[in-house]
């Protein structure tokens, strides 16, 4: 880690689904224990998304992609916004919350997250997609129809201004929260 002067005795123990493994070290100040294992903060990150259960070997994605990371990141801060929505639109229906999930077809891998809410008129979900092969791009969907795509500020680059940094996140979250309420209140 940048600054710290301990040496990095501790390997990650990160191994992706084609079995390439995290070749940093890391000392015991920086290390996350996650499952009983070792991981760098990001690899932990992307550990502490997957549901309770999941087996690791041979489901985590390829070290260097931020796919399933971004997903926990962005899902974990649009949660009570994504719950809000659908409890407003339908405040008698049940409200389903899925965790994250991994979604494969034809080679290609697309992690998502999943709120909906149903009554004795319909349904009304929304997804949050991140795919592998485009692992900075956040889709988010109502009933099936993309209605905000875009690559989070803080992927594109950081600013040295914590200000401006967090000015730019709340400006992509609440983008991506106002395109959903739009849809999800038409969607009645």
């Amino acid at each position: 880690m940048t600054g710290c002067e301990r040496p990095g005795s501790l390997r990650c123990e990160y191994v992706d689904r084609d079995g390439a493994g995290c070749p940093t070290r890391w000392c015991r100040g920086h290390m996350s224990h996650v499952r009983e294992r070792v991981f760098c903060r990001r690899h932990a990150g992307v550990v502490r998304a997957l549901p309770a259960g999941t087996t690791l070997k041979g489901t985590l994605p390829p070290v260097d992609n931020r796919a399933l990371s971004l997903l926990r990141w962005t899902g974990e801060t649009l949660d009570p916004l994504m719950r809000r929505a659908l409890q407003q639109h339908r405040p008698d229906g049940m409200l389903l919350v899925d965790p994250v999930r991994l979604l494969s077809q034809r080679g290609s891998h697309l992690w998502r997250r999943s709120w909906a809410v149903a009554d004795a008129a319909g349904q009304t979900a929304i997804d949050l997609d991140v795919a592998e092969e485009a692992d900075a791009l956040l889709i988010a969907s109502v009933d099936g129809r993309v209605v905000a795509q875009s690559v989070p500020p803080w992927v594109i680059h950081r600013t040295s201004d914590p200000d401006r940094d967090l000015f730019l996140r709340r400006a992509f979250y609440e983008r991506v929260v106002m395109a959903v309420h739009a849809a999800v209140t038409g969607a009645a």
